[in-house]
């Protein structure tokens, strides 16, 4: 709309994710190593399963629908198997993945791995700020970059003093920690109230690195519901804290980008769908239709979590 862009794009790229059961890539730390053609290849392990990633291919689809396909977890997974190879992975052993796109700045003659992930602002001659590429895990630096330079830029013009970015000194919400050894400290004690609520305690680490001290709360209020099945009850308590705290307002909201259930506890999903969708019509007030549109979309999204393309 401004008719300024001009010379550089973008240019979109596809990096999908796999998630495998612990005790198939039973890694204890995080790795990161390079491959056969060059590529470096991450594996993670977290809670109960172990996610490698990534591939890096360009993207022509669906930018709202990136899927992963059969040789894109065949080319993960025998990388993971040149590394290691006793473990002999293969696509049945996935039980969850997950694509996503990267918004790369065009460079001419560079592969997309070659291309680099900066972020890069640009300026038109009306002044329209525009920002492009970067990654979601540099939101907020990439934030700051912007409000640095238009206050910057306010100063110089003598039109207005403004405070420098504070980004920096604001903490995430429930993030009280000061070192690694409080953060462990604090997963031992909500696994003890986890197992006098008889729930397994694996969820302590869980619940710590989405909520932080906010766990709390969580673990609090299990205590006043009536379910006998004590994962049901960890399940909504987590859930009416996301509706109340957390901005979810659809179960995707809660399943994916809140929890990430929908990856790294897909059975707990598959398992407690209506529990779930029943907390948000009952919240909600969602009307029959509302019901079974709402189921569909998660039903897909676990067939897709759960299948290649």
């Amino acid at each position: 709309m401004n008719r300024s862009r001009k010379g550089k794009q973008l240019f979109i790229t596809k990096g999908v994710h796999l998630v495998i059961p612990k005790e198939k890539l039973p890694v204890r730390h995080s790795m990161y190593f390079e491959i056969q053609d060059g590529r470096m290849i991450f594996i993670i392990p977290r809670d109960k399963v172990t996610y490698i990633g990534t591939t890096d291919t360009p993207y022509e689809g669906d930018k709202n629908h990136p899927l992963v396909n059969e040789k894109d977890a065949v080319y993960l997974l025998n990388a993971v198997n040149g590394m290691f190879p006793d473990i002999n992975l293969c696509v049945d052993d996935v039980i969850s993945s997950w694509a996503g796109l990267r918004p790369l700045v065009y460079e001419e003659g560079k592969t997309a791995s070659e291309i680099s992930r900066k972020d890069e602002i640009f300026i038109s001659s009306s002044g329209l700020i525009s920002m492009a590429g970067g990654k979601l895990t540099g939101y907020r630096l990439m934030a700051r970059k912007v409000v640095s330079m238009i206050a910057g830029k306010l100063i110089q013009d003598g039109k207005k003093r403004i405070r420098k970015c504070r980004t920096l000194r604001i903490h995430l919400t429930g993030n009280k920690f000061k070192s690694s050894r409080q953060v462990k400290n604090y997963i031992k004690g909500i696994s003890l109230r986890l197992n006098e609520l008889k729930i397994p305690d694996i969820y302590a680490s869980y619940l710590v690195h989405n909520y932080g001290i906010q766990s709390d709360i969580i673990v609090e209020r299990i205590k006043n519901l009536n379910d006998s099945d004590s994962e049901i009850k960890l399940l909504k308590s987590e859930l009416d804290f996301c509706l109340e705290n957390e901005m979810v307002c659809k179960p995707l909201d809660f399943i994916e980008r809140r929890t990430g259930r929908l990856y790294f506890w897909i059975d707990t999903i598959e398992k407690y769908t209506d529990e779930i969708l029943q907390v948000f019509q009952n919240k909600l007030e969602w009307s029959t239709e509302q019901y079974a549109k709402e189921r569909e979309l998660v039903l897909d999204a676990i067939k897709n979590s759960r299948n290649f393309n």
